[in-house]
C-alpha cells in the first residue's frame, strides 16, 4: 500500500506562512519594545519637572525674592537665569548649568549645591525666570500690593534626545508663575 507524504510544495507554503507570522510578530515585538523605551522617557523627563514644579512651589511658600542680589531687573524686564531667594539668614539660588538644574544654598559659612534634575535621564535645555515686579519692591509696595511673583520657562528634554527617532525625542516644557506668601514689607 502507497503511503501519502508531504509533498514539496506543501512543505514551502507551510515555512512561508511561519514565516510571514514570525516577521509579523517581530515588528509587533519591536514596536512595544519602542514604545516601553518612549514611555520610560516620559516618566523621567515628567518625575524631574514634576520635582522641578513642587521644590519651587515649597520655595515661593517659606521664601522671599532677594532683589539686593539683582543689579539689572529694569533692564531685562524682570528676565533672569538665576533665581535669587532669602530663606531665613540663608541665600538660595536656582539656575541651570552644566545641562541640570542646580539649587545652592549659601549660609555664612557653608555653601551647597544639590542637583534637582537626574542627569542620568534628562537634561535641562532652557531655564529663565521672570520676576514681577521687577523694580524694588520697598519703593512700590504697600499694604494692599499683591504679592511678588516668578514665571518659570523651563525646557527638558530626555537624556538622548533625538528628533529623527521618535521614541527618543520627549521632551517638556513648563510656564508655571508662583506667587510668593512672605514678604517684609
Amino acid at each position: 500500500m502507497f503511503k501519502r507524504a508531504f509533498t514539496l510544495i506543501e512543505i514551502i507554503l507551510v515555512v512561508l506562512i511561519t514565516g510571514i507570522l514570525f516577521v509579523l510578530l517581530a515588528k509587533v515585538y519591536i514596536t512595544a519594545s519602542k514604545l516601553y523605551v518612549y514611555h520610560t522617557n516620559l516618566k523621567n523627563v515628567e518625575n524631574d519637572l514634576f520635582f522641578i514644579n513642587q521644590t519651587l512651589q515649597n520655595l515661593a511658600d517659606s521664601s522671599e525674592i532677594a532683589y539686593s542680589k539683582y543689579t539689572n531687573l529694569a533692564e531685562t524686564k524682570g528676565f533672569t537665569w538665576v533665581l535669587n531667594l532669602k530663606q531665613n539668614n540663608k541665600i538660595l539660588q536656582i539656575y541651570a548649568k552644566n545641562w541640570r538644574v542646580l539649587l545652592k544654598t549659601i549660609s555664612w559659612s557653608t555653601e551647597e549645591i544639590s542637583p534637582l534634575t537626574n542627569t542620568g535621564t534628562t537634561y535641562v535645555n532652557k531655564l529663565m525666570f521672570k520676576i514681577l515686579p521687577y523694580e524694588n519692591p520697598y519703593k512700590i509696595f504697600t499694604k494692599n500690593s499683591r504679592h511678588p511673583i516668578i514665571k518659570v520657562f523651563i525646557d527638558i528634554r530626555n537624556r538622548f534626545y533625538n528628533t529623527w527617532n521618535w521614541e527618543q525625542a520627549v521632551r517638556a516644557n513648563l510656564q508655571e508663575s508662583f506667587n510668593f506668601k512672605y514678604y517684609n514689607y
